[in-house]
Order: structure tokens, then sequence, then C-alpha cells
């Protein structure tokens, strides 16, 4: 019983050794700033990266995949489409892609605009910082021609609602190959 007791003070004593009290010291975390306006963010291999500053620079040898986050002050309900087009350094069209979204999470697929015989799966929109929503798509890097075949320099992303060119939103990157 001694020892216990002994052994419970030691604890404290270690526990409490190692705390510093300060009197009425807050820590405010910094605003996040609202979405007033169509922004894009860029993130290397991790959705969760979105939620930050996001990222400009990546080595190309070290990136699986590319994340894109387009911000809106506010999505559309139901299904809306958004095509995003990816330029090379010297501005020639690399990739493009159109994908639907919604915020209505019962909305799991939808019959393709271009005649494909089979539905395609919608992305679900999500809740930003700041307010706002984030239509999010990623371009795999590891494995393709991006990597195969580098082109290292600055690229540019355009990302915008279908039929809503206030929606647009670009952004410029730089892809870097380390030797």
């Amino acid at each position: 019983m001694r020892s216990l007791r002994l052994g419970t003070v030691a604890c404290a004593f270690l526990f409490g050794a190692g705390c510093e009290t300060h009197s009425h010291v807050t820590v405010t975390p910094p605003a996040v700033p609202a979405v007033l306006s169509p922004s894009l963010k860029i993130a290397a291999d991790s959705h969760g990266q979105l939620t930050g500053t996001g990222a400009t620079r990546f080595q190309l040898n070290q990136v699986r995949n590319l994340q894109f986050r387009l911000q809106l002050p506010a999505a559309p309900l139901g299904v809306t489409w958004v095509t995003m087009q990816l330029f090379t350094p010297s501005g020639a069209l690399y990739h493009t892609r159109h994908t639907p979204y919604s915020t209505d999470p019962t909305i799991k697929q939808v019959a393709s605009p271009d005649g494909v015989p089979h539905p395609i799966d919608v992305v679900q929109a999500e809740p930003v910082p700041g307010g706002g929503m984030g239509l999010d798509t990623e371009v795999i890097v590891a494995g393709t021609n991006l990597n195969r075949y580098p082109l290292p320099g600055d690229w540019k992303v355009v990302l915008e609602v279908d039929g809503q060119p206030q929606s647009r939103a670009e952004a410029k990157f730089e892809l870097a190959v380390v030797q």
C-alpha cells in the first residue's frame, strides 16, 4: 500500500515537473478567411493537406498524386459538373477532366451527359473552413507519363463549374525534378 502511494506521488511529481503554469495565457488559432470567391488549393499525396494553405512546388520523384480543391462560396444543390484543365509549362493542354459533384450525399451516380453506357460516380462536395464548399479532384503522378517523361517548370490548373464562368479559378504550381 505504501509503495502504491509513493508511486502515485512520484508520478504526480514527474507529470507536474514538466508543466508550467501561466496565468490567463490563451492561444488563439489564426482566423480562417471566409470563402468569398472561387479559389484553388493544391497539395500532394494527402487530401487532408488541402485544409491548410496548400503548396505551389512539388518534387516529381516524391509525389504519388496531386490534389486540387476548387473552393466556392456555395455549391448549387443537386449535381454540379466541373471541368478541370491541366496545362504544361509551354501552355499546351495536358489533361482534361469532367466530374460531377453534389452536396446531396444520397446522389451516388448520374447518367453520362456524353452517352457513355454506364453511370458516372458523383463526388461529394465538402464543407470547407471559412464557409463554402470544396470540390476535390486528383491527378495521379507516380507511374504515369508525368513521372516517366517529366516536364519540369510552372504548370497551370484551371477548374470551373460548367456554365458558370464566374466560378473559374486557376493556379500555377511548379513541378521540379531532383537529380
